[in-house]
């Protein structure tokens, strides 16, 4: 009898035990159902529709910050508030709007100031809204001017300074990225600004996960801006006049780059962009100059050889190259200016590219009414031979292929034609210039006996169909 109770006492065990095994495994195989709370894309999602001002501002981010999960913040249907610091009316350089007169009435904004001195609960937002009523990212004034170094100091004034793991933002609206505003913000993937036309300095420095520059309509790119993006593959900007120094300087993955209005490219604005194979400028500005546009310079260095030089000339309808523009670029293989009937390379701005080049250059023939120069130069702009390579960098091409429209005569090639004397002596072909500026005497005399000279790069001319 007691042999059989045991045996029940057991068997109810056993099925006890069955049925809380089947239970443990049913809630196991729900939670591997679900993915985990901070992966939920809807749970995750914060949509704010009130009036934003500091308080509000300051709420959000504690409630982030007590979540403890990663979030997507959705700030797009906020209004600001009249005397709001996060959502404001103000001019560029962030002082509160004021009614002006015989200003620039563009310079009206609303300004998103996401308060870079508080930082809780910043460090878990991936994805970032800004409000529809916001068209300017908060302006670090304090470096608005050039610096040559920035201090610390000035890099805590980042508007998106502790959004260390922001890794996209849409700004509907935005007409003008702030000063620092994304300063070293390495995970941002993704910034879309599709009216955007002020890229102002440093904005995104150091944004090494950004892959793609897509910015429709921007007009100028400041100091830095887009410095040490060293996963940067793409810059599109069809609109962008300028491209100020060291723009893009150490996007080691950038491969190829098309400005179709840019007609100013600043010092080191590609330097060490060790990818880049292929770059092209289709600027054709209009003529605005009378008479061959380095004439005036050249003849005040004639009657002044001593410093102070003046500035170069870099007229308004030239397409200027500053100095070490493309320094560094060792896989350089295409710089294409087949539209612009003047192109001036500074010191440097082809120097240490590699060994070969094609260069699309514009070429009229000097008929009646044509408007090529010849893209005159005055500068080492493929390198210094031996001293002084410090500041214009090595030569380290080899050849050089020019290629150009066919024109007639071929003796009026503005690529080709030379005036070696008189009161308006220019080297006018780009051809003759590299000839005279890169040879040698190779110590070997012609029958002659004029010196032979040598050439440290073979340039040559390629004439086909007009370039497409």
């Amino acid at each position: 009898m007691n042999r059989e109770k045991l045996t029940g006492k057991r068997t109810k065990l056993h099925v006890k035990l069955t049925i809380i095994a089947l239970v443990l495994i049913s809630i196991i195989i729900i939670l591997n159902a679900c993915p985990p709370l901070e992966e939920d894309p809807i749970s995750n999602t914060i949509i704010v529709t009130e009036e934003l001002d500091q308080t509000k501002w300051m709420e959000i981010l504690f409630d982030i910050h007590e979540r403890g999960i990663p979030v997507n913040l959705d700030l797009s249907a906020c209004t600001p508030v009249h005397v709001s610091d996060v959502l404001r009316r103000s001019h560029e350089d962030g002082e509160p709007w004021t009614p002006t007169t015989g200003v620039n009435e563009w310079d009206d904004y609303v300004q998103f100031d996401p308060l870079p001195g508080f930082p809780y609960g910043k460090e878990l937002i991936r994805t970032l809204i800004l409000p529809k009523a916001a068209t300017m990212i908060r302006n670090a004034t304090d470096i608005y001017d050039t610096k040559p170094i920035l201090l610390d100091d000035d890099k805590e004034k980042s508007a998106f300074r502790h959004f260390t793991n922001l890794r996209s933002i849409t700004g509907e609206n935005i007409r003008l990225i702030g000063t620092l505003a994304f300063f070293d913000c390495k995970s941002l993937e993704e910034a879309n600004f599709s009216r955007a036309v002020h890229i102002m300095q440093y904005a995104f420095y150091g944004c090494t996960s950004l892959k793609e520059a897509h910015f429709e309509v921007a007009r100028d790119l400041h100091i830095s801006s887009f410095e040490n993006c060293t996963n940067l593959e793409k810059a599109i900007f069809p609109y962008a006049g300028v491209i100020s120094e060291r723009a893009f300087k150490n996007c080691g993955r950038l491969t190829e780059v098309n400005f179709d209005v840019a007609t100013r490219v600043g010092d080191e604005a590609f330097r060490d962009c060790i990818s880049l194979r292929y770059a092209r400028f289709r600027a054709n500005p209009d003529r605005t100059t009378g008479g061959h546009p380095l004439q005036p310079y050249l003849a005040y260095l004639a009657s002044n050889p001593k410093p102070p030089k003046p500035p170069r000339p870099f007229v308004n309808d030239s397409v200027v190259f500053f100095n070490s523009a493309f320094r560094g670029c060792k896989f350089l293989e295409v710089l294409d200016v087949r539209y612009a009937w003047n192109v001036y390379f500074a010191g440097g701005a082809l120097a240490d590219i590699g060994e070969h080049l094609e260069l699309f250059l514009f070429d009229d023939g000097g008929i009646p009414g044509g408007k090529s120069y010849g893209h005159p130069q005055t500068d080492m702009y493929l390198g210094d031979i031996e001293e002084s390579k410090t500041d214009n960098g090595a030569v380290t091409l080899k050849s050089i292929l020019i290629r150009v429209p066919v024109v007639t005569p071929p003796e009026d090639s503005q690529i080709n034609k030379y005036y070696p004397d008189g009161p308006d002596a220019v080297k006018t072909g780009i051809f003759h210039d590299i000839r005279g500026r890169y040879s040698y005497d190779s110590g070997e005399e012609d029958e002659e006996g004029d010196p032979i000279l040598s050439y440290y790069i073979d340039v040559k001319v390629q004439r086909g169909p007009a370039l497409q």
